[in-house]
């Protein structure tokens, strides 16, 4: 009877070690989520289609050479404000690019941003210029995306040595128990000697 006790103190003192460890899974699959539909956001922003037009050798047509962007992208900056990286470095009316030869696209109404690389998904094709309404938005996104990550980094450094508890509590319930299985045997054997 004390055994049975001493077992449900144990298994009473690790349940809510064990539901917060659960809770902290269930809220990291909750930020998660609201990360990747920040970030779903971003790219459907940033990688909406440009007008194209048929070259046209007539016309004042900058040439853009390898290709539209340098290779990399680093991870951006969240708290930036994305209207302040927004670039527009081409200087002509029209811009074309060795990887998207027969086709040109007008100057204004394209745009680099270093902030938004990251989320560029086709490198071959340029980049539309953003409102500032738009910007405004990725802002707002890019908040949400920096606070996610940091709270999720935070909360999987707390699970693993919550787990770590869990698992070295269990190994030690299960030592405590073969140790009373073990003495209670040994009780009984000798109960049963001196009785018989």
């Amino acid at each position: 009877m004390k055994l049975v006790g001493i077992l449900l103190a144990c298994i009473i003192a690790i349940v809510p070690v064990a539901s917060q460890a659960l809770t902290y899974a269930e809220k990291i699959a909750q930020l998660t989520q609201e990360k990747d539909n920040a970030e779903a956001r971003v790219k459907a922003i940033v990688n909406q289609p440009v007008q194209s037009v048929p070259y046209n050798s007539y016309a004042l047509v900058e040439v853009v050479s390898p290709g539209w962007f340098h290779a990399g992208a680093a991870a951006p900056d969240y708290s930036a404000d994305v209207s302040k990286t927004q670039e527009f470095p081409y200087k002509k009316t029209y811009v074309t690019s060795d990887v998207t030869p027969g086709l040109m696209y007008k100057a204004d109404e394209l745009e680099f941003n270093k902030q938004l690389k990251f989320y560029y998904t086709d490198m071959k094709i340029p980049k539309k210029r953003l409102s500032a309404t738009e910007m405004v938005e990725i802002n707002g996104l890019y908040r949400i995306i920096g606070a996610n990550k940091t709270q999720i980094a935070s909360m999987q450094e707390f699970i693993p040595s919550t787990q770590a508890s869990i698992s070295e509590f269990f190994n030690s319930l299960a030592g405590t128990i073969l140790e009373l299985v073990i003495v209670s045997l040994v009780a009984y054997i000798i109960y049963k000697k001196k009785f018989s």
